[in-house]
């Protein structure tokens, strides 16, 4: 019964992005909302639907929305990631790659300092939600600012909730 739920929320999830893309055929999607533990312990949670629609006209067009945040620590301040509009989607099994433009946003002492730039997500669907394999889906982000060499990077593991990488088959 609880896989038929998974299922049935997934499937409303996808018809859901394909609403909101507008009329026209889903090629590709990714979303998730996930909690992440990197490697070197930071922690953040990203919230996404990312969806690569061909349009009536014959246009492909990309969209959707992405928030990434990372809490603030003892070490470093809240960061946060919010993309759009986006440039692209691709997808290759499991995995799913998009960009486009970003705002990073820098919680200080002295308010939000916003620094605005191009960011590039990786998306790697190893798992299913009910599934206990002990591998676990992945998120890795790139930011790289438009008029400074400031980066930042994140990659991690799920530790809580689902990603989803989905293509049309031919």
């Amino acid at each position: 019964m609880k896989q038929w739920m998974t299922v049935f929320a997934l499937g409303f999830a996808v018809f859901g992005i394909a609403q909101e893309a507008g009329r026209g055929d889903v090629l590709a999607v990714t979303h998730g909302k996930v909690g992440m533990l990197s490697r070197d312990g930071r922690r953040a949670q990203a919230d996404f639907e990312v969806v690569k629609v061909k349009t009536e006209k014959g246009d492909v067009v990309v969209r959707g929305r992405f928030r990434f945040e990372q809490p603030a620590t003892d070490k470093t301040p809240k960061t946060v990631i919010e993309m759009g509009p986006f440039a692209n989607l691709g997808v290759d099994g499991t995995k799913a790659r998009f960009g486009g433009r970003a705002v990073l946003i820098v919680h200080t002492q002295n308010g939000p300092r916003k620094v605005n730039g191009e960011a590039v997500v990786n998306v790697n669907d190893l798992k299913h939600p009910n599934e206990t394999k002990e591998i676990k889906d992945v998120l890795e982000i790139h930011f790289k600012a438009k008029e400074t060499d400031l980066t930042f990077d994140f990659g991690g593991a799920v530790q809580r909730g689902d990603l989803v990488v989905r293509e049309k088959k031919a």
